[in-house]
């Protein structure tokens, strides 16, 4: 696949692997695909963009048709620009007056085309980012994003240890696209919606995403207040279908619970992936007092146990 990224174009190419693909960013587009890509019809999605305030990507990827081809690749794209964006995002907060732009450093470009290996266009159909925004700067491809990438690495690393790729890279699949739009309530309500995800919370309700929020964050009565906030502003939000004034603030304050929560769960994932533990483990009481109380009580219990097994094996 043959897109863009928000990246002011690189002296050198930058080459990326996922789990599932290759990735490379360039200033030149790849010459293989040159005769067969449409560029007249890829500008015309955006005919007013600077084209050095982008850099070319190309997506390398292995499927059976050219709609899990897609899937597939827009998804590990997204996976890569998700984490890239993450450690951009992280501590951040912004008050934007007038229309925000979106709040990810690098945004894909709204067209997509796929092709064969050999270069020829895999079909005349291409791929449009629909909530594409045209607000917003280009990131620099400076010693920050050189040593982000090499985050990004480490971070791949370690969810790779957690035996979860798939949970992670829908996570960041859903980072990508919640916040590549201006529109701060529908990237709050889905910043929501991923906070619900990493919690394990499923079919349990808001009470059970709190709860096993607030095990991460020493101030627990301030998270809470805010947690709290954040889930009526959320059911305002869907129960009247308008955005509120406050929204991207709201959302700056979801999305750094979400940063540090993703941290949190591929640390967690790395020493269990079995979700009944992690619940377990997340609904335990965080409080020294009430841990030791947990233990007094668990060695009890097995020196019950150890009583009965005795007797059971005496009779």
């Amino acid at each position: 696949m043959i897109s863009r990224i928000s990246l002011t174009t690189p002296k050198s190419k930058i080459k990326i692997s996922t789990p599932n693909s290759k990735i490379i960013i360039s200033s030149f587009f790849p010459s293989k695909f040159k005769k067969h890509y449409d560029f007249k019809q890829s500008n015309n999605e955006f005919p007013n963009s600077n084209p050095k305030a982008y850099s070319w990507v190309s997506i390398h990827i292995k499927a059976r048709c050219i709609f899990s081809a897609a899937e597939i690749a827009l998804g590990e794209l997204n996976y890569y620009l998700g984490i890239i964006n993450l450690f951009y995002n992280r501590n951040s907060s912004r008050e934007s007056f007038g229309k925000p732009s979106a709040i990810n450093k690098i945004r894909k470009y709204p067209y997509h085309s796929l092709h064969l290996t050999d270069g020829s266009r895999a079909t005349p159909m291409y791929w449009y980012e629909k909530s594409f925004c045209e607000i917003g700067s280009s990131q620099n491809n400076d010693q920050q994003f050189k040593e982000i990438n090499k985050l990004y690495r480490e971070l791949t690393k370690d969810i790779i240890k957690t035996k979860r790729y798939n949970f992670f890279q829908s996570v960041f699949d859903r980072y990508t696209e919640a916040l590549e739009n201006n529109d701060m309530t529908k990237s709050f309500l889905n910043l929501w919606s991923i906070l619900e995800t990493l919690t394990l919370t499923e079919k349990n309700n808001y009470d059970t995403t709190i709860k096993r929020t607030l095990i991460l964050f020493r101030d627990k009565f301030l998270c809470e207040q805010k947690l709290n906030l954040l889930r009526n502003k959320r059911n305002m939000s869907i129960h009247t279908g308008k955005q509120h004034k406050e929204s991207e603030k709201l959302t700056y304050m979801l999305m750094n619970f979400v940063n540090e929560y993703i941290f949190f769960m591929v640390n967690v994932m790395k020493i269990t992936n079995n979700d009944e533990i992690i619940k377990t483990i997340l609904e335990l009481p965080p409080e020294k007092e009430k841990i030791k109380q947990i233990e007094i009580e668990s060695k009890e219990t097995i020196k019950n146990l150890d009583i009965l097994r005795s007797l059971i094996n005496l009779s």
